[in-house]
């Protein structure tokens, strides 16, 4: 597969792993920036965290990617007060510590099926 390529449409928060995967067997990926993540503003963001939590105690809060954790962890520390965190994968989980919280479950697979399942086994 030398000198092969592949086209990758991705976001303009996407991390290198494959592309430097790629470049290790020889296979050229060409990125193609197709959809920006742009966070809501902190007030609209606060507003909707405000309206769900209002009636409502978690016990857990699931994230699937490090800007979700980047646009509301700070929000929800505030307003939740207790509550665990469950992320998708490293790089979730990552963006968690680097927000101070040092309890966090991963999921053993990328997939909402295995963050449901490390919630549930620290439920039962």
């Amino acid at each position: 597969m030398i000198g092969r390529k592949l086209l990758f449409p991705c976001g303009d928060l996407r991390r290198n792993e494959l592309e430097n995967g790629l470049k290790l067997k020889n296979i050229i990926l060409e990125q193609l920036i197709c959809y920006k993540t742009v966070v809501k503003s902190p007030d609209i963001i606060e507003k909707a965290i405000e309206e769900v939590v209002q009636d409502f105690k978690a016990d857990f809060v699931a994230f699937f990617s490090p800007s979700g954790v980047n646009a509301t962890y700070e929000i929800l520390k505030q307003r939740l007060k207790s509550f665990k965190c469950v992320a998708i994968g490293p790089t979730s989980a990552e963006a968690l510590a680097s927000h101070g919280c040092k309890e966090v479950l991963v999921a053993s697979e990328p997939c909402a099926e295995s963050v449901m399942e490390a919630a549930v086994k620290q439920l039962t």
